[in-house]
């Protein structure tokens, strides 16, 4: 799970953020697969074809773990995700590419820091996937808010593509 997960766990309810540092629900919600399918695509070194591979874990983890969801075709539902995860992981990490990797966890305090962020040869790249955008989206991306995620890994600046 996620620092900025946890932390609006907290936001919510001081009890939820508690359990959520050592639980996590069988089911998983199909956001959450994709995220994890396409992190597993990109750091993937294996196969040669990462984006097949994405679109594969979005399979299993349904197949293991079921899906948080409430439609009624959850095969179409699921398979529109490996889909998804495919064709994203397709277009953000090229045929021929290196492995995206983590940015190591850093100390603040006594808290660690995990990075949403992935290491792309030596840029931080940050991957937000959303299903509609809003004025409320928009002032989230502003630009006080990026110096903050990635400040404790002190990368080198560099302007958004």
């Amino acid at each position: 799970m996620s620092t900025a997960n946890i932390l609006t766990d907290y936001e919510t309810c001081e009890r939820k953020g508690t359990w959520s540092l050592d639980w996590e629900s069988i089911k998983l919600h199909p956001t959450e697969m994709l995220y994890r399918a396409q992190r597993s695509g990109l750091m993937q070194d294996e196969r040669e074809d990462a984006a097949e591979y994405a679109g594969e874990q979005v399979i299993g983890m349904a197949a293991e773990r079921g899906p948080d969801t409430k439609v009624h075709n959850v095969y179409d539902s699921m398979m529109s995700h490996a889909c998804l995860a495919d064709i994203l992981t397709a277009h953000l990490r090229k045929d021929g590419e290196a492995p995206w990797r983590l940015p190591g966890t850093t100390m603040i305090g006594n808290h660690v820091w995990e990075p949403e962020a992935f290491l792309r040869g030596n840029r931080l790249t940050r991957i937000i996937m959303v299903d509609h955008w809003s004025d409320d989206r928009h002032l989230n991306c502003s630009a006080c808010e990026r110096p903050a995620r990635v400040a404790p890994r002190q990368p080198p600046r560099t302007t958004p593509n």
